[in-house]
């Protein structure tokens, strides 16, 4: 885990500098270093549906307010795909996406940072799905899955 240190995350998507770095546009070249607070959970994201891949996610809340940061190390998605966070309460249900993950030049890990005001802390389980570039804002396969 990392109670009370500092990572980098990608800021965002790479500029695509000519039509040969296509491929690279969703590789992020700059970063963001984020404390993690020292009370934050962590957990261990593990592959499910047959996927290959691995992470760690933590949460916390503070003066600062809400933080989210999934780190995984994940297989290029297939053309047309990108990797997705969610974060799931059990009671009363509820879930919502926290956004793409991008993956960082320097390691190729995959990195995902999300932040509110209000406290998440009750959405308990972690979930990275595989999501088809088709509009529908519903979960799709999931490759990893962690309860805090």
């Amino acid at each position: 885990g990392w109670p009370g240190s500092v990572i980098s995350v990608p800021l965002d998507e790479a500029i695509d500098l000519d039509q040969e770095a296509t491929e690279e546009a969703d590789i992020a070249q700059d970063t963001a270093e984020i404390s993690v607070e020292t009370g934050a959970k962590d957990l261990v994201l593990t592959p499910v549906g047959g996927s290959q891949g691995s992470g760690t996610a933590s949460s916390a809340f503070s003066a600062d307010g809400f933080q989210h940061v999934i780190v995984a190390t994940l297989p290029t998605p297939p053309e047309g795909y990108t990797y997705e966070g969610w974060l799931i309460r059990s009671t009363p249900f509820d879930f919502f996406s926290t956004g793409r993950l991008i993956q960082h030049a320097d390691d190729l890990k995959w990195y995902l940072l999300w932040s509110s005001p209000e406290d998440f802390s009750d959405y308990g389980k972690v979930v990275v799905t595989l999501e088809p570039n088709d509009g529908d804002p519903a979960p799709s396969d999931h490759v990893l899955e962690g309860q805090f």
